[in-house]
């Protein structure tokens, strides 16, 4: 971070770890603000392709994906939310960057509400999201959504 630009933001970036669009442009994200200074944790299913290198930052937590068959993806999104406001208490995430709608956003908020219901804690993150296109084209056609 340069003088007098302020302090560093302590970031979280959820995304998929595929190299599909979403991946891609949340690992380039990180690894930008990571060189800028900040503080940058990426929470996905697995090390994203373009962070494989490793380093200190951006840190990578990988969210397991419990076997429960009877809810099939449902656990997953638990967990992420579980990791997201593990990280968050410990290191006072500022922003929380959500790419793709679901399972993401709706993770991102959920970890929000469970900070901002603590009485006595540090503020909850604020929640920004990316939407890359088939989250609106395939998700958002579901009348269920």
């Amino acid at each position: 971070m340069t003088a007098g630009k302020g302090a560093p933001l302590r970031v979280g970036v959820v995304c998929f770890s595929t190299f599909g669009g979403s991946g891609v442009v949340a690992s380039e994200i990180a690894t930008g603000l990571a060189e800028r200074g900040h503080s940058v944790h990426v929470f996905s299913d697995d090390v994203p392709g373009r962070l494989e290198g490793g380093g200190a930052n951006p840190r990578v937590h990988v969210v397991d994906k419990p076997a429960t068959p009877p809810l099939k993806h449902f656990p997953y999104t638990l967990a992420l939310a579980s990791a997201i406001v593990e990280v968050a208490r410990r290191e006072r995430l500022d922003i929380v960057h959500a790419h793709y709608a679901v399972p993401h956003a709706a993770t991102a908020y959920l970890a929000r509400q469970i900070l901002a219901a603590e009485p006595g804690g540090a503020p909850p993150p604020k929640v920004v999201t990316t939407l890359h296109g088939t989250d609106i084209t395939l998700v958002g056609s579901d009348e269920t959504f």
